[in-house]
């Protein structure tokens, strides 16, 4: 048995009671998603219905933003200084841009990847594009743990990139790999663009040799594709007019032939000495293909997961079909927001264990959308109003109050003035 084989069999002998997921193949090699990152990319640029859908599928993830909240100080007192550090880190990194990029990288390939930059501590966390990678290298498994065949092996497992990008193996412990559907052994997420770039293959019989013969559906983004350049030459030959000139001598139709290659695109005169009698072609209806058209219109909304390209497209979606589609879309956004949350908040705790406070008893948290601020009553002004003027503790200085009772409604009136003009609380002249 050669070398390389005798490695591929040791590959699938593992521990007692650990289970194999990995090809015994791909151990050493490593695995690259079916499609390619930079096939998923390009065609996401390329098409506005697919391109659309994760744009939106991402506003509705990261686009409101987030912020954080930590342990009260009676829990902890170091709670609050962790979370003014985080809120420092998260700005000196533009988090809240680059979850943007990251998340709509995410939809659309399924995976997204980012570095922790540690010169002596983790001082930034950068976006590397995915397209730069090629192949996931693990153990049997599917995890980065040593095994007893990668240290025989000196297997080094980790993220492969490109060769054209440097071909570094990028260590597990300084990336965060935020997966989306990691459905198949090949340990990268799955996410829209793959799924309209797989093709489909099956076996059947062929009724003319009686063969059983392999059949394979193209991908979603060709048939789209295809479809789209086949009703543009359509409107092409059959949108304008299609004329037709007879003419009564030979040398009459050369002469009529010339001068219709020297029309321009804006028209002309032709002149001839010939009798011409010309004639429009009507345009002849052909098979009715709106129900196609519509099935895959469907199966394009479908694949991007958002039913907003139908509201923006489709007659007859109302407010209440828009609300209902809203709510069915959350259950597919909700899980990818904690999936982010729990990786960006592992990386938090790095940071906060670096300033050598707790981050199990800090609880730095990340939140999705905007901070609600507490409805303020108005008896709890006049309430406050009464503990500062019984306490000595201006907690509300008076001109705080009248302030704030205008804006509850409150018509006041300042004393006048030695000019002889009143004027209210708002500073405008009395009636």
């Amino acid at each position: 048995m050669s070398v390389v084989l005798s490695r591929f069999a040791e590959a699938a002998r593992v521990l007692l009671g650990q289970a194999v997921i990995v090809e015994s193949i791909k151990v050493a090699s490593g695995r690259a998603p079916p499609v390619t990152f930079k096939t998923m990319m390009n065609c996401y640029a390329k098409d506005s219905v697919f391109r659309d859908s994760i744009d939106l599928m991402t506003a509705q993830i990261v686009g409101a933003g987030f912020y954080t909240t930590c342990a009260s100080e009676k829990e902890y007192e170091g709670a609050t200084k962790a979370r003014q550090i985080i809120d420092d880190w998260n700005m000196r990194n533009n988090l809240d841009g680059m979850l943007q990029v990251l998340t709509k990288e995410l939809i659309a390939t399924g995976s997204t990847i980012a570095e922790k930059v540690t010169p002596k501590k983790l001082e930034k966390l950068v976006h590397v594009p995915i397209y730069t990678f090629d192949k996931l290298i693990t153990n049997e498994s599917g995890g980065f743990e040593e095994t007893e065949w990668t240290r025989k092996n000196h297997v080094k497992m980790g993220y492969l990139q490109l060769t054209k990008y440097g071909g570094k193996t990028l260590s597990p412990e300084s990336i965060v790999h935020f997966r989306w559907n990691p459905i198949d052994e090949s340990g990268w997420g799955y996410g829209i663009m793959r799924t309209v770039l797989e093709t489909y293959s099956w076996q059947e019989e062929n009724p003319t040799t009686k063969r059983i013969e392999t059949y394979t559906r193209r991908s979603l983004f060709d048939m789209k594709a295809s479809i789209d350049e086949q009703l543009a030459q359509i409107i092409e030959k059959f949108g304008g007019p299609l004329e037709i000139y007879g003419a009564d001598t030979k040398k009459a139709a050369e002469e009529l032939t010339a001068q219709l290659k020297t029309n321009p695109k804006r028209g002309a005169r032709i002149v001839t000495s010939a009798k011409v009698t010309p004639a429009t072609t009507p345009l002849e209806p052909r098979a009715r293909f709106g129900d196609y058209l519509n099935y895959l219109f469907n199966l394009v909304c479908l694949a991007g997961q958002t039913p907003m390209p139908r509201l923006f497209t489709v007659s007859g979606w109302t407010e209440a079909s828009a609300r209902v589609g809203q709510e069915i879309f959350a259950t597919v956004t909700m899980p990818i927001q904690r999936m982010i949350k729990r990786e960006i908040e592992a990386v938090w705790d790095l940071v906060i264990e670096q300033a050598d406070l707790d981050p199990g008893k800090a609880q730095v948290r990340l939140n999705w959308g905007m901070q609600k601020k507490p409805e303020i009553q108005l008896a709890d002004l006049i309430k406050l109003a009464e503990i500062s003027a019984a306490t000595g503790v201006q907690y509300v200085r008076p001109e705080e109050l009248r302030k704030n009772l205008v804006k509850f409604g409150f018509e006041l009136w300042e004393p006048k003035p030695k000019s002889g003009t009143a004027q209210n609380a708002n500073g405008g002249a009395a009636a």
